[in-house]
């Protein structure tokens, strides 16, 4: 979507749960042009930039085998 001038049309959630210095984010991405909210990634990891690189590449997919 990047590539395309269309990073715009997503929406992340970002959650943060955990201890102090032992966190986990969890992402979800979603189209901001779906009124369903329904999300096309999620993805965990110990940084929110590894959670949002795993939620986008599940996004990634899932638009891609949308499209057919």
């Amino acid at each position: 979507l990047q590539s395309i001038g269309q990073s715009s049309a997503l929406s992340w959630i970002d959650i943060r749960e955990g201890q102090t210095h032992q966190y986990v984010w969890t992402s979800t991405c979603r189209s901001k042009f779906f009124l369903s909210g329904v999300p096309y990634g999620v993805g965990s990891g110990t940084h929110k930039h590894q959670a949002r690189n795993v939620a986008a590449s599940h996004a990634l997919t899932a638009l891609r085998s949308d499209q057919g």
